[in-house]
């Protein structure tokens, strides 16, 4: 989905667009890095497992490089569009982002 947002906002030149579809991006990663560690054994109460985020099995490094991928066209687009704070900002995201990998 991101990857398709992003091709029409540099098909269609959409600054705007591209700068509320980063920033929701980097809400998203922030929620994932700080509600979704991983998932932790053991059961709560209920018997259901002891994760914040429905659907999350974690950092796996198969979404590290999707999400990887998603920051690099980000970073494309964000060139194309000349919008240079917004290139400045993923390319912290990716850092962010490398940086869970090595953790």
């Amino acid at each position: 989905a991101a990857s398709g947002a992003l091709k029409f906002c540099r098909e269609y030149r959409r600054r705007t667009e591209f700068r509320r579809l980063c920033d929701m991006l980097r809400m998203h990663l922030g929620n994932l890095q700080k509600y979704g560690s991983g998932v932790v054994p053991g059961v709560e109460d209920g018997g259901k497992p002891n994760n914040k985020v429905r659907g999350w099995e974690g950092w796996t490094t198969e979404s590290i490089e999707l999400h990887l991928q998603t920051r690099f066209a980000q970073l494309e687009t964000a060139s194309v569009l000349h919008l240079y704070t917004e290139g400045f900002r993923t390319v912290e995201d990716i850092y962010n982002i490398l940086q869970i990998s090595h953790a």
